[in-house]
């Protein structure tokens, strides 16, 4: 019994012994813990200060996107052609169209002075101008005319039966894009205009129209279609690669008004830059249909006496060379916002 004693008085001082240290160990605890939330607190501040920082930086470069106009470079009289509604460009030279009486007027791009004047006397859609220098017509008729540099007919060719198109684009390899205003549908052909592949069609899901209006072909020769609503309420941009594959599409959200009018002009960059004739402005977004900034008039430091307010434009057409074309009281020449 008196063994039994001494083993548990020791196991009695061992346990003793133990609490004590714990105890010691817990008295010194409290000296780390102000240590630890001291560098937390700079930690945070830290990232509170960076997110600060990068907000101020993002917002003050909105803010000066925002405000950003074009600088101006020429302007020239369109003469007394005043019933252009739609502008065309090719290297050195820029087509106004006048769709009700079938004229195609050629411009010298530099310059303003009249090279040609194409007469049809009948409704045309649109035109383009191939590489070899040779010009295509649509017409209403649900023909392309081809004429050739001396602006004689060549050619004609009657689309399929069915088609009803009422717009034209070409690609770099000069593949055509018709626009099938029934079937809200754009037909791809080749140069020998052969059908190759269609794409589109009428609906309400992703890559498809209520009412197709326009094509313009941008960067990487992708297909840019501009389509509405019925009561031309709204419009979106899609956009097409050049073997007709859907890529994406988004709503112009900013524009409260449309009109027949309204065109796109796609830099190399990506910006689109979309003419409103309604509100009396030219708005650019990004790729994705963020919103970058809208103008009415040029950078003062470029023009003098207000001479290139963009008053009711008409149309845009341009950005690939780095330079936009605007139809309005006169033709107006500017370059690229850089962004």
């Amino acid at each position: 019994m008196v063994k039994k004693k001494k083993v548990i008085l020791k196991t009695g001082k061992a346990i003793k012994r133990i609490t004590t240290v714990s105890v010691k160990q817990k008295k010194s605890m409290p000296n780390a813990k102000p240590k630890m939330n001291i560098f937390f607190l700079i930690a945070l501040v830290a990232v509170l200060v960076g997110l600060t920082f990068f907000e101020i930086t993002y917002m003050s470069k909105q803010s000066t996107m925002k405000d950003k106009k074009p600088d101006f470079v020429r302007m020239w009289d369109h003469h007394p052609y005043t019933n252009i509604d739609m502008l065309k460009v090719y290297g050195e030279f820029i087509y106004g169209i006048d769709d009700d009486k079938g004229m195609v007027i050629k411009f010298d791009r530099l310059t303003g002075k009249i090279i040609h004047i194409l007469d049809l006397k009948v409704p045309i859609a649109t035109c383009i101008e191939s590489p070899d220098g040779n010009l295509l017509v649509l017409d209403k008729s649900n023909e392309i005319k081809k004429f050739d540099n001396k602006y004689q007919l060549v050619g004609k060719v009657v689309l399929p039966v069915g088609l009803k198109p009422i717009w034209m684009e070409n690609d770099s390899e000069n593949n055509l894009f018709v626009v099938d205003g029934h079937t809200m549908t754009v037909h791809k052909f080749d140069t020998a205009l052969n059908e190759m592949l269609t794409f589109g069609g009428k609906g309400l899901a992703n890559g498809k129209f209520n009412v197709l209006l326009k094509i313009f072909v941008g960067p990487n020769d992708d297909i840019y279609c501009l389509s509405g609503a019925d009561d031309n309420s709204r419009k979106k941009v899609s956009i097409f690669g050049k073997d007709g594959k859907f890529k994406k599409e988004w709503t112009i959200r900013n524009i409260k008004e449309f009109s027949r009018w309204d065109s796109l002009a796609i830099a190399a960059d990506g910006y689109i830059y979309i003419n409103s004739n309604s509100t009396n402005n030219i708005y650019v977004f990004t790729n994705n249909g963020r919103l970058v900034s809208k103008f009415k008039s040029c950078n003062d430091n470029s023009c003098k006496n207000d001479e290139c307010v963009l008053t009711f434009p008409a149309c845009i057409t341009g950005g690939m060379n780095g330079e936009l074309y605007v139809y309005t009281h006169q033709i107006v020449t500017i370059k690229n916002i850089q962004y």
